[in-house]
């Protein structure tokens, strides 16, 4: 699964460097940053604040997460591309660290999904994997 995650990461980058470059010699195209805002916020409540409360509780509570509500902070803080691209490519490095990192006891952890009970952070790896490659 790391191994998938390295390749995933890469082709992130070099996609998102493309359009970064694309952006920056021209005009931003703002529903291209929506989107990638709501991506990359969807990416951190996913890794910084379900997968680590997993490693770090027992069985914690995983509420759903609501595009709408990203949506809406979308349009309070509407960061340029640069930025977005950015922080999309640091969470998923230091996310690909700590997989690397992780012993394997750890990847049977689990917490408890709003909707779906119990879920472990093995589980939400693998479909992070399969989220990503329908990208």
């Amino acid at each position: 699964m790391v191994q998938a995650h390295q390749q995933i990461f890469e082709a992130y980058h070099r996609l998102l460097s493309r359009i970064h470059k694309h952006s920056s010699a021209t005009q931003e195209d703002p529903a291209l940053s929506k989107q990638l805002f709501i991506i990359d916020r969807i990416q951190e409540e996913i890794i910084n604040y379900r997968l680590q409360k997993i490693l770090n509780q027992e069985h914690p509570y995983l509420p759903q997460i609501h595009p709408g509500k990203l949506e809406r902070e979308w349009e309070h803080q509407r960061s340029p591309l640069s930025q977005i691209v950015q922080h999309f490519i640091k969470l998923r490095q230091q996310f690909l660290n700590t997989l690397n990192a992780l012993p394997s006891d750890q990847w049977r952890r689990s917490g408890v999904h709003e909707t779906e009970g119990h879920v472990t952070f093995k589980e939400l790896v693998r479909r992070m994997i399969d989220k990503d490659r329908q990208v």
